[in-house]
């Protein structure tokens, strides 16, 4: 059941989000390095030890990137953990549901 709350939780190094059921609604990445990057998005409770993540964003050189997602969002069941590159920050928006 939707809240109708939207969130927002800025992340400067790997961690999580939210560690309850969440849509993932958007997402703003501040990329200020001059390298390629890969942001990975797990659905878990703790942090990942290995395995795919359920998503993943890769972003070329320097740039800040506002990235909407589809009505209703992308649906976490066990949490939202992102890992973050050194010197980069992410801001994830997202509802709990």
């Amino acid at each position: 059941m939707s809240t109708g709350v939207l969130k927002a939780k800025q992340l400067s190094a790997s961690g999580f989000v939210t560690q309850k059921r969440a849509l993932f609604k958007q997402l703003l990445i501040f990329h200020p390095i001059n390298d390629d990057s890969e942001y990975k998005f797990y659905d878990l409770a703790t942090a990942p030890t290995g395995g795919e993540p359920y998503y993943a964003f890769q972003v070329y050189g320097k740039k800040s990137e506002l990235m909407p997602i589809p009505d209703p969002g992308v649906l976490f069941d066990d949490g939202i953990y992102v890992t973050v590159i050194s010197g980069t920050t992410v801001t994830v928006f997202y509802e709990e549901v």
